[in-house]
């Protein structure tokens, strides 16, 4: 229900009116929005990855309706207001305890479940940087060789580099140090090196953060 001082329109309104408009401070007047529930397969990873690696105290219907929103507000209508956005953003990904031949290389893309032999990357939504770099192995990796995770820009490796000691036990492996400066429209992957003579430990969970800003 709409809260107006003095006849509509002439005062201050907020809130929504009959279920077509939302009142906004400032005199700004919207479209009610209904926000879309698409239940395609890549929809329903993509809302399990947000509440996994983003909002894990949340239920997915929570989850369901805060990602939905976001998408919201960085649609094409919201955009055109040309307003600047500082905001932060989980990039999350998942190896699916998938593994790595001895020697091998494969590529771990955010948004994306499991393991690839092509760096296909995902584009962060404007200028900022990438750090927190965290990767989780489900099994121990072999005491012939390390693991290690390096962040790629535009295909380019990146000082964001997670390894993963021969030997390592299953775990949590970080870099919380390094960071690497993007533009918008940069294209992100994590490649995953096994310099191990045998298979590779399995490569669960993967998420860095993007800290930034956006005009829309």
């Amino acid at each position: 229900m709409a809260k107006v001082k003095w006849p509509l329109f002439s005062g201050d309104a907020s809130g929504a009116f009959g279920k077509k408009m939302i009142f906004r401070r400032g005199g700004v007047v919207s479209k009610m929005f209904w926000p879309r529930n698409p239940r395609s397969a890549l929809q329903q990873a993509q809302r399990q990855a947000f509440k996994e690696f983003s909002l894990a105290g949340l239920t997915q219907e929570q989850a369901d309706l805060l990602y939905a929103a976001i998408l919201h507000l960085h649609a094409s209508s919201y955009s055109a207001l040309g307003h600047e956005h500082s905001f932060g953003m989980v990039l999350p990904a998942s190896g699916l305890n998938g593994t790595i031949v001895a020697g091998g290389t494969m590529y771990l893309p955010f948004f994306y479940y499991g393991l690839n032999t092509i760096a296909y990357g995902s584009k962060v939504p404007g200028a900022g940087v990438v750090k927190n770099l965290r990767i989780t192995i489900s099994t121990s990796q072999p005491s012939s060789g390390s693991l290690v995770i390096t962040l790629l820009k535009e295909s380019a490796p990146t000082n964001v580099v997670a390894t993963i000691p021969l030997s390592s036990a299953l775990g949590e492996y970080t870099d919380l140090t390094h960071s690497v400066v993007v533009a918008g429209g940069d294209r992100m992957v994590l490649k995953c090196v096994n310099n191990a003579g045998a298979i590779s430990a399995q490569i669960g969970a993967g998420l860095a953060v993007f800290e930034g800003s956006t005009t829309g």
